[in-house]
């Protein structure tokens, strides 16, 4: 075996392990739960469970090539319904072992962030190659970032340790990223014999390449922003400020709904909200499924956040042709800020110009979509399996793997 990708969830991991097989180099990917055997049979039960089971798939990876079983494929349906993050180190000691016991013996090892830490440190003791995936920049300076805003806004210290994947990332031999934003959180961390590579994740555009009506009702606005981390508490302060001003300019009823429910830090501020008639925010748990047809009736999305690593929800915005506001930390470096939207600053007040500046710019909204869907289209899932098996031949032709 040349590369084993492991992972506890599906994340990208799919995508990646496509691309190195599309490179022509002999792969497995281990996961707890594939549609694959009992997996298969779970995909085919209606309701949510087969809903959820049935996206563990990718076409492009011959099922031959997926190391599972029934024990974990279990496992990992009982931890989806009560605690996901359960599965890590039940599945990080799964792994591990098997590399350790060289059941497995593969020449380079991928995971993803932190994930699975003892896989990591075996992968290295046993004398692979690791390469490490960086989804997430949470850097000290990102870090700082956010407990400057936790402070200010009153809460305790962001619970978040950066350590583990700190020593991963020293010991790593390839790292890869999917932003000049994540790369900079890492670069002083990497070994100065690391091979560092920004290779950008795709969106998917079979689900999110859609065209939208016309929107003759009131403008909505979706924000994924539901946390301090993702300038929830940002957005929440400059709509009420801001919310006469943007009514009187648009001449129509406005509503704001957050993707996914607010975290319980945020409830207060959004339960205290003070809004004029003709004015509406809300949230709540959406469905995948259900993000398409959101994001047809969107006229903006909204996302101020402190730090991603690349925003997924946000490059799905693009690509159905809703245009922006967001940071420089968004980690999607082709969006242009002169052309698909509005780029803030994380303060409250960058947050209410930047409301203001797009209700002052309404005549730019459909020209600002375009923008942003011809962009995206350049960076489906597709773009991004072809760039990691161009990356993997490269590593091969090198000599470095």
């Amino acid at each position: 075996m040349d590369i084993l990708i492991a992972h506890p969830y599906k994340h990208h991991a799919y995508n990646l392990a496509a691309g190195c097989h599309l490179s022509g180099a002999e792969i497995s990917l281990a996961t707890p739960f594939y549609q694959k055997g009992i997996g298969k049979v779970f995909s085919n039960v209606p309701g949510m469970i087969g809903r959820k089971a049935s996206g563990y798939y990718n076409k492009r990876i011959p099922k031959g090539l997926v190391l599972t079983n029934t024990w974990l494929q279990l496992i990992k349906l009982i931890t989806l319904s009560r605690n996901p993050k359960s599965i890590e180190p039940i599945y990080d000691e799964y792994v591990s072992n098997k590399l350790r016991k060289r059941v497995w013996n593969p020449k380079v090892v991928v995971t993803l962030q932190d994930h699975m830490p003892k896989t990591s440190f075996v992968a290295k003791e046993m004398g692979a190659i690791l390469w490490s995936d960086q989804i997430l920049n949470m850097s000290p300076e990102a870090l700082a970032r956010i407990n400057e805003h936790h402070a200010a806004y009153g809460l305790g210290e962001f619970k978040y340790s950066e350590a583990i994947n700190s020593e991963i990332i020293s010991v790593a031999d390839i790292i890869t990223v999917p932003s000049n934003y994540s790369e900079g959180g890492i670069v002083d961390r990497a070994s100065k014999s690391a091979i560092i590579k920004t290779i950008p994740y795709g969106v998917d555009n079979y689900i999110f390449d859609i065209e939208r009506g016309i929107n003759n009702h009131d403008i909505f606005m979706l924000a994924r922003a539901n946390s301090v981390r993702k300038g929830g508490h940002l957005l929440l302060a400059a709509i009420e400020k801001t919310a006469k001003f943007l009514l009187d300019n648009s001449k129509k009823g406005i509503h704001v709904h957050f993707l996914g429910g607010l975290d319980s830090d945020l409830l207060p501020q959004y339960e205290k909200l003070n809004l004029p008639s003709g004015f509406k925010v809300s949230h709540g748990f959406c469905a995948n499924s259900d993000v398409p047809n959101l994001l047809r009736r969107a006229d903006f999305f909204l996302m101020p956040t402190l730090s991603e690593g690349m925003s997924l929800a946000m490059t799905e915005a693009m690509i159905a042709g809703v245009p922006i506001l967001t940071t420089k930390y968004c980690g999607v470096d082709y969006f242009d800020r002169n052309s698909m939207g509005v780029e803030v600053l994380d303060t409250e007040e960058s947050v209410c110009s930047g409301l203001r500046e797009i209700f002052l710019n309404m005549a730019q909204w459909e020209e600002w979509g375009k923008n942003c869907k011809s962009v995206a289209r350049s960076h489906t899932w597709n773009h991004y399996e072809s760039d990691i098996a161009e990356f993997v031949r490269n590593l091969v032709s090198g000599g470095f793997v």
